[in-house]
């Protein structure tokens, strides 16, 4: 079962029960990661032997480069945050915007029309399978989840442009991650390369 919540009672609630969460990039990791590392120590303190799982859904999109990457998404992934869910309608808050891992829900709807802002911001996962991996562990890590739903089929992207992307994701973004998980010591939650 997955509640979508970052309510602490709801966590509560599901680390005893054995309830998955999860969230989406509108909501600032920040603060998604203060409450769902309680959520995994509660989780462990009711002896569950294995992990819960925390989603986070975003945009990806991955090509051999990043150039190819941002110039196939960019239009795509605004257009879709603006027209499609209508993000785009909130208007930033008056204060001086705050940090990456600072932003407020506000400051990210404002900003979901400007592509270099959802970049700078690594609230969408685009580029080359290095790149696209290292920006998902690093939101991971301040997150605090382990799970990705990524939208690979966005915009106007062709039906071949995705698949090309998921194709990569599969074979050069996961082996990257594999390994990787924000739960364990820092010390070896790095994410991990597999050559083969």
């Amino acid at each position: 079962m997955w509640i979508p919540t970052t309510d602490r009672a709801t966590l509560r609630h599901l680390a005893k029960t054995g309830g998955h969460t999860c969230s989406t990039m509108i909501v600032p990791r920040a603060a998604m990661g203060v409450v769902y590392r309680h959520y995994v120590d509660w989780w462990r303190k009711e002896g569950r032997p294995d992990v819960p799982n925390i989603g986070y859904w975003s945009l990806v999109h991955v090509a051999e480069t990043d150039a190819e990457a941002e110039a196939r998404a960019a239009e795509q992934a605004t257009r879709t945050f603006v027209e499609t869910l209508r993000y785009g309608s909130v208007r930033r808050s008056a204060d001086r915007p705050a940090p990456a891992s600072g932003l407020n829900t506000n400051d990210i709807l404002a900003g979901c029309h400007d592509f270099r802002f959802l970049m700078d911001h690594n609230l969408i996962f685009v580029g080359s399978p290095r790149t696209v991996a290292d920006r998902i562990a690093a939101a991971a890590r301040e997150g605090h989840f382990n799970t990705l739903f990524g939208e690979f089929v966005f915009g106007d992207i062709t039906g071949d442009e995705a698949i090309g992307s998921m194709e990569l994701f599969a074979r050069d973004v996961v082996p990257q991650l594999a390994a990787f998980s924000p739960y364990q010591p820092l010390e070896t939650a790095e994410p991990t390369v597999v050559v083969s």
